[in-house]
């Protein structure tokens, strides 16, 4: 009997260890993709600028008054120099519509890309991303039981109060651990999804600055409006649900139910 719960021991430690990995990558993955959306709209937000310095900053005052602020706070020179070198466009002082149109263009097939990326990603790690979900759930019923259990003065770890007090800190850092496995897989795909919504709103900022429908400007900020209501990726586990930060409410919300029916079936 032994040596079958060692092996079954072993099992369970070489299957945690190899979603362990697989975990990680996907962490990794899913920081790169936040980050190139963030890159995206840090693009979007400096054309933004360029626009609308001058006669629409009143208007746009009307939707985002911390952003009017961080524009008033800087000379119109260094905002647009600024603007100009984070697209990598050298002019002679006025910004040519044909290279606000190129970096619209860019900009709209690097999102269309990015959001191809994480159809991919939720496509391949679906299975992954399910089996992380189900550990975090028994892991964090688990020991926060074991936790409560040693906290509740074992009557066998009472005669050793340095073992008892070893048995609570190890408990607690479990839980600690579990607890912190799980926000490093939601959080950053729920910051992928705030990247996205900052990447709608900008762009319906950016369609109210060309003073023409016929404008190029405009038809290139159309296409965009067009990928953005195309492509709404997201997170999931086999389309069961989507991964966010209302998910985490719902596995503590699960986890309380267990550990109360638990207890009280004692």
């Amino acid at each position: 009997p032994q040596i079958w719960i060692g092996s079954l021991y072993s099992c369970y430690y070489v299957a945690f260890w190899i979603l362990q990995l697989r975990e990680t990558a996907f962490i990794m993955s899913t920081l790169h993709v936040m980050h190139c959306l963030r890159d995206i709209n840090r693009q979007l937000k400096a054309l933004l600028r360029e626009l609308t310095l001058g006669n629409e900053l009143p208007l746009l005052s009307l939707f985002n008054s911390s952003f009017c602020k961080n524009v008033k706070r800087n000379p119109f020179k260094s905002s647009f120099t600024r603007a100009i070198s984070d697209a990598g466009i050298l002019t002679s002082g006025v910004a040519q519509p044909r290279s606000q149109c190129a970096r619209v263009r860019r900009l709209t097939l690097a999102y269309a890309r990015t959001c191809d990326v994480v159809q991919d990603m939720d496509a391949a790690n679906g299975v992954i991303v399910l089996m992380m979900l189900g550990s975090f759930l028994l892991h964090l019923v688990c020991t926060p039981y074991y936790f409560i259990h040693y906290m509740s003065r074992d009557p066998e770890l009472a005669k050793t109060p340095v073992k008892h007090a070893l048995q609570v800190s190890w408990q607690l850092l479990w839980c600690l651990y579990h607890g912190g496995r799980l926000l490093m897989v939601v959080e950053p795909c729920h910051l992928t999804r705030m990247e996205m919504e900052t990447t709608r709103e900008v762009v319906s900022h950016l369609m109210r600055c060309p003073a023409s429908v016929y404008d190029p400007l405009a038809i290139e900020l159309d296409l965009f409006f067009k990928h953005l209501l195309l492509n709404q990726a997201s997170y999931s586990a086999m389309q069961a649900t989507v991964i966010s930060r209302s998910l985490v409410a719902t596995i503590l919300g699960s986890i309380t139910t267990y550990l109360v029916v638990i207890l009280q079936l004692q």
